[in-house]
């Protein structure tokens, strides 16, 4: 291999100037850090200003214990803009620092005062350390505590070991503390205690602001007044307008009623509230419930609705009933008893023994009622019963009497191509455990209904009319007939009778509609 001389030389020539560039360069920067270094140290220097003495009625010097004065008698210092007034105090030039003693105070500003029995304080870091009957005062509030530190940097002030936080209204009580001089706001941590005319407040974490008075707070916080307990683990609550917000597992409780949800508004003065999501309203005497994903309460006004997937649950001794509805709306007496309950819009019902759709329907409490409107159909054992209106009686928590009013119709499949069916203007059912065994039948009466033998086969097709019918029901089938007024009847056998012979007239059967359970109640209808 031949080596070319001039271009080798050329290149290590090349490399030691970029090397003594390089190395040039660095030095410049070092130089440069280093003058930057030393203009920061003395514009530091020049920017920390000497405690100056502005006032004292006597003042000595001691060259024994080094560069100290002492001062004495109605003593005021004033520092970047701040005074300090004190009895008597302790001034070290060399270290701009001072300690004082008695009847301590500092002016930070127009609005935040400071007072204690000793002071510690430092000229260069400009902070205050305060012992004793510390007291800091704004113009909404005082905080008092034993120790305090005063940054004036930072604008804050700091105690770990208990303080105290009062307004006109307001007593706050923790372990630590911070206040900030700037934004008027207090964080408190560990044994919060907030105490005012409405609310006990117990957290770990707090921040209050003593210009709106609003506390917020950050960890699992409980309330307990005269008539409420509340709960969240974040929210705010306004001292001043007792309005308020929680989120976060967060309930309201008044020992009867109960609401909860993922956020709540609540307005202490009356009575009024809002959740949004996943809320759940609870009697806890009536063991009912209304759930959805927004609420409204009112105490005053007596009455709360939930909509958004409102479903509304009332527990009962052998079974639960559901409810679900565009919208629930529930009435309250003034004890704060649930009088009326209403579903509007695609109302369906479910519980074991019945299950009922409508468009509306009127749950009344205290009578054990239930009034459904607008095309109402109910589903009891294998019985579907229709009319223009339905209402059904409870007693004991189950199902006494059903009223049909007006074009009343029941049908009850035999199986999946059979049905027995009932019709008429008007009709009573009665029931004993939950389950049908007579109906009667006034004006305009008509049934068909296909007659076993005691094998289960098929005798024949009774189909009868008259103006008055009574039929008794037995395992969902009818076990006798009584008519009265121009009655009608005939046997046929089936093979006799047309598909439409076997069909009263308005003939509806819709067990497609029929909930299958309680979380059947949401699906959506065709």
């Amino acid at each position: 291999m031949v080596y070319n001389s001039d271009l080798f030389n050329g290149n290590v020539q090349a490399i030691v100037r970029v090397q003594e560039n390089h190395s040039s360069n660095l030095l410049r920067t070092m130089i440069l850090c280093f003058l930057l270094l030393v203009f920061a140290q003395e514009t530091q220097a020049q920017n920390k200003t000497k405690i100056e003495l502005k006032q004292a009625a006597q003042l000595s010097h001691d060259a024994n214990i080094g560069e100290m004065q002492q001062i004495i008698g109605n003593v005021i210092f004033e520092h970047d803009g701040a005074l300090m007034y004190c009895d008597s105090a302790w001034l070290f030039d060399k270290t701009n620092s001072l300690e004082a003693f008695g009847r301590i105070k500092i002016q930070i500003n127009d609005t935040v005062s400071l007072f204690g029995d000793h002071l510690d304080y430092d000229g260069n870091t400009r902070i205050a350390n305060l012992n004793g009957r510390v007291l800091l005062k704004d113009n909404k509030s005082r905080l008092t505590s034993e120790k305090l530190i005063y940054d004036r940097d930072a604008n804050t002030a700091f105690y770990n070991t208990g303080g105290m936080l009062r307004n006109e209204k307001d007593t706050l009580t923790s372990r630590i503390g911070t206040y900030n001089a700037y934004t008027k706001e207090v964080f408190f941590k560990d044994s919060v205690v907030l105490r005012n005319g409405s609310y006990t407040i117990n957290t770990d974490t707090l921040m209050f602001e003593t210009k709106t008075q609003i506390a917020n707070f950050y960890s699992p916080t409980y309330f307990l007044s005269s008539k409420n307990k509340m709960y969240c683990e974040l929210g705010w609550y306004n001292t001043k307008t007792d309005q308020s917000v929680f989120q976060q597992n967060a309930y309201i409780s008044n020992g009867k009623q109960s609401i909860s949800g993922d956020s709540l508004y609540f307005d202490q003065k009356i009575n009024f509230g809002l959740g949004y999501k996943n809320v759940v309203i609870s009697d806890s005497l009536k063991n009912i419930q209304f759930k959805g994903n927004f609420a409204e309460y009112r105490q005053s006004g007596g009455y709360s609705y939930v909509t958004d997937s409102a479903l509304a649950i009332m527990v009962e001794q052998i079974d639960t009933f559901y409810l679900h509805a565009d919208t629930l709306r529930v009435l309250f007496d003034t004890a704060q008893n649930p009088q009326r309950v209403f579903a509007y819009h695609h109302c369906r019902f479910f519980r074991t023994d019945i299950q009922g759709s409508c468009d509306s329907l009127v749950y009344l409490v205290v009578d054990s009622l239930i009034n459904m409107y607008y095309k109402p159909m109910v589903w009891s054992g294998e019985n579907q019963l229709m009319a223009d209106t339905v209402v059904f009686r409870l007693k004991n928590r189950q199902i006494d009497k059903m009223y049909l009013n007006s074009s009343s119709f029941i049908i009850a499949s035999v199986d999946s191509s059979r049905f027995n069916q009932i019709k008429g203007r008007y009709m009573v059912g009665d029931f004993v455990l939950n389950k049908l065994k007579t109906v009667y039948v006034d004006g305009n009466a008509e049934s068909l209904y296909f007659v076993m033998d005691d094998y289960n086969k098929l005798i024949g097709i009774n189909k009868t009319e008259s103006s008055f019918m009574t039929l008794e029901i037995d395992s969902n089938q009818v076990s006798s007939i009584l008519i009265s007024g121009n009655p009608k009847a005939a046997m046929s056998p089936e093979s006799k009778l047309s598909f439409n012979d076997l069909r009263l007239r308005n003939f509806n059967w819709q067990i497609a509609k029929r909930p299958l359970s309680w979380f059947d109640l949401f699906r959506k209808q065709e």
